[in-house]
């Protein structure tokens, strides 16, 4: 027999309350069984034919890729385990079809996993390199563990082994324990994936390697906390945890305003039907017995809603979230603002010269406030309606039975699904609108720019046409913008009133013939999902949220991270005898003849006069002594040290520049903060003596009513921004066309 009792599998799959044993075991293990045997030995093929080893060197042997080799090894041995004790000790002697089928099903599976296991961390195949397992398994560990999970749904089956009342039960429960933790621990190690070598065979340069979309979300997130732990307020700290506590309070609340919306129409029927005699003619109620209005559970409600305010979007728990996280999300904007900040600072004066300092600000305005709004958007608008539809499935699967769940857990996957597909279509098509917005603006302009070589060839007709053209492409992108969104509209009210009236069909049949409901369960049924589905409504918009706010980051850290990549295998400046040497260094041609180089060499107290030299070459020269322009040929070093290889902040600390004919300074600043720029509070006023004298500033300084206090305005053009006067080792004038080194 296939079955106990020569019973078919599939005209008993529902027994009792829960899934047949046969149906279960053979059906279901099948299905993961069918899975990987098709997609796992098409993938095994590819590697046996075109894969090659990984050197030894390269292959992971920590602790959680043994873990990993063993629960898979376990698991395999657990299916002859488990059918050998169905077969002794339980059904003794009775050989199930349906034993054998799953004994087989099951150890197969997982020797196949074992299998796409070693051949994803020990070889690879000639393509990009992943970091990660690949889909067939990912797909594969996931079917196991939500096989382990529908053993919740028979938790009142007579079958299964919940009760725990015979030796049967407790074997099959402890075996079943061992798969739910062991497929759950196979599962979430899966996705580390700690055998797949982070640096694959002969694609070992670090810059070349590409994130996944997954990595990269986890550095946003990593990065995101972090500037949640790394303040030093307590308070911050205890608004960010209160916020959570608030979060998790509120699907309870919104869970129990339902809860006692359903009791309370449930007592209003039955007090309405034990006071027949209380209605007055005119349809009014006048109760017998006052003291059974349900006063306590209207107030109850009413508290309830009052903290949800679900409603309105205004409730008193809402509310004070928003206000506890001002804090934690200005601490964040603080912290973000003042790293991204710095790195703005410590980029190169090329990509400086390159981009407006508007832009600068907004990267740094828009990178701190993105992380915040990350966060935000994350925890307060995607993590509660993720909890919700958990909260959800497993509700009406224990309060009503498992169809319940089944029907919103699919009405819910179709409804995110479409989402999520239409609202990234409906993106790029936003995208196709605003360059074809943009191309009609530019187009636009340019030719009323040029309306007089317009007019000198009579082409006032063909612009408009060409305007007119422009303008109906616009419009045309528009249309199939707004087709989009509302296609998305109508996909997601025709899925979330099907849903509803399935689900309103089937909980009237069971008040009306089973009587396994009351009319409160109804509404409760009903409410729920409406409230849920309002949620949903703005999924689209969190999602926009969520990649404009991952957007910004992604700027922004590109250029902090350019900073970090440009400053590895840097030194520091070791001042030593101050020498400074020019070896064959050009600027504009770097295949230029060697007679055009710069040559030149300074020794400690010499002074050498450069002749010959533009102002723009003088200019150069400036840069590149202070590294602030790297594109140069030849070699400049300072004490027999290439300046390519010093850190730049150390170089720029020693070494100060006069220019007095480049006149932008630091405006509305006194001319002492000028002089002092770079080594503020170290310098003496005995200092400044010597650096006004050094300069011949003596004549200009006595002339100024306050001296060295005197306010700096656009007017007095004598000192420049990039002039960084420190006490040094080496000074520089290049006041026609000379260079003074002094110690």
């Amino acid at each position: 027999m296939f079955c106990p009792s020569n019973s078919s599998v599939f005209i008993n799959t529902w027994t009792n309350e829960g899934f047949s044993l046969c149906f279960f075991d053979s059906i279901f293990y099948t299905i993961s069984f069918g899975f990987i045997l098709l997609f796992g030995s098409i993938q095994i093929s590819f590697y046996v034919k075109f894969s090659n080893n990984i050197d030894k060197e390269y292959l992971s042997k920590n602790f959680l890729f043994k873990l990993q080799y063993l629960l898979h090894f376990l698991l395999m041995l657990e299916a002859f385990i488990k059918f050998s004790i169905e077969t002794t000790i339980i059904e003794k002697n009775k050989f199930y079809g349906y034993l054998i089928l799953n004994c087989v099903t099951k150890s197969i599976s997982w020797i196949l996993a074992i299998v796409l296991v070693f051949f994803e961390s020990c070889k690879a195949l000639p393509s990009i390199p992943s970091r990660g397992h690949g889909l067939v398994l990912l797909i594969f560990w996931t079917l196991q563990l939500i096989i382990e999970n529908f053993a919740f749904i028979s938790y009142k089956g007579d079958e299964w082994f919940w009760k725990l009342d015979s030796k049967a039960d407790k074997i099959r429960f402890s075996l079943w324990c061992f798969r739910f933790s062991a497929t759950l621990i196979c599962f979430l190690i899966g996705f580390r994936a700690p055998g797949v070598p982070k640096r694959r065979y002969g694609l070992m340069i670090e810059s070349q390697e590409v994130e996944s979309f997954s990595q990269k979300l986890i550095k946003r997130l990593r990065l995101s906390f972090s500037y949640i732990w790394k303040t030093e307020s307590m308070m911050t700290k205890a608004c960010f945890f209160i916020c959570l506590l608030i979060v998790l309070s509120l699907r309870v609340t919104s869970v129990m305003v339902s809860i006692f919306s359903k009791i309370l129409i449930n007592q209003m029927i039955d007090i309405r039907n034990n006071n027949t005699d209380g209605f007055e003619t005119s349809g009014n109620i006048v109760f017998d017995e006052p003291f059974k209005f349900p006063l306590l559970l209207l107030a109850t409600l009413t508290v309830l809603q009052f903290l949800d305010g679900k409603l309105i979007q205004n409730g008193f728990l809402n509310n004070l979230r928003s206000f506890l996280w001002l804090q934690v999300k200005q601490s964040i904007k603080k912290l973000a603002s003042k790293n991204i900040y710095f790195n703005v600072q410590k980029l190169s004066y090329n990509l400086h010269s390159q981009n407006e300092p508007k832009e600068f600000y907004n990267l740094i305005n828009d990178g701190s406030e993105s992380i915040s709004n990350f966060l935000s958007c994350l925890l307060f608008d995607l993590m509660p309606m993720l909890l919700d539809i958990l909260i959800a499935i497993v509700y009406f699967m224990f309060l009503f039975n498992m169809w319940f769940s089944i029907l919103i857990f699919l009405s819910l996957s179709i409804y995110l699904t479409i989402t999520i597909y239409i609202s990234e279509r409906r993106a790029k098509l936003n995208e196709v609108l605003n360059e074809r917005k943009n191309n009609l603006e530019k187009k636009t302009l340019e030719a009323l720019a040029n309306v007089k070589f317009v007019k000198l060839n009579a082409t006032e007709y063909h612009e408009t046409e060409k305007f007119t053209k422009l303008g109906e492409q616009c419009q045309i992108a528009e249309t199939t913008t707004l087709k989009s969104l509302w296609f998305l509209n109508l996909l997601q009210n025709m899925v979330m009133n099907v849903s509803l009236l399935v689900g309103s069909i089937y909980c009237s049949w069971l008040i009306t013939t089973e009587e396994a409901l009351s009319i409160g369960d109804f509404v409760l049924f009903a409410s729920f999902l409406l409230r849920l589905y309002s949620d949903l409504s703005s999924l689209g918009s969190y999602y926009k949220s969520i990649k404009k706010s991952f957007y910004d980051m992604e700027i922004a850290l590109n250029y902090t991270d350019y900073y970090l990549l440009k400053s590895r295998n840097l030194k520091n400046f070791e001042y030593q005898n101050g020498i400074l040497r020019f070896e064959g260094v050009s600027f504009d041609n770097f295949a230029g003849n060697p007679g055009d180089a710069i040559n030149f060499s300074i020794e400690p107290d010499q002074k050498v006069g450069l002749t010959g030299c533009t102002s723009h070459e003088i200019e150069k020269i400036e840069e590149v002594m202070l590294k602030l322009n790297s594109y140069f040929s030849g070699m400049i070093k300072y004490d027999n040290q290439d300046v390519r290889s010093l850190e730049e902040e150390s170089l720029r600390r020693l070494i100060g520049l006069l220019d007095l004919n480049d006149i932008k300074l630091f405006h509305n600043e006194t001319f002492e903060f000028n002089l002092v720029y770079g080594k503020l509070g170290y310098l003496h006023y005995s200092d400044l003596e010597k650096i006004v004298e050094f300069a011949d500033l003596k004549q200009k300084l006595a002339s100024m009513e306050d001296g060295f206090k005197t306010i700096i305005s656009k007017k007095d053009n004598f000192f420049t921004q990039e002039d960084l006067i420190k006490r040094t080792h080496f000074l520089v004038d290049n006041d026609m066309g000379l260079i003074f080194i002094r110690i």
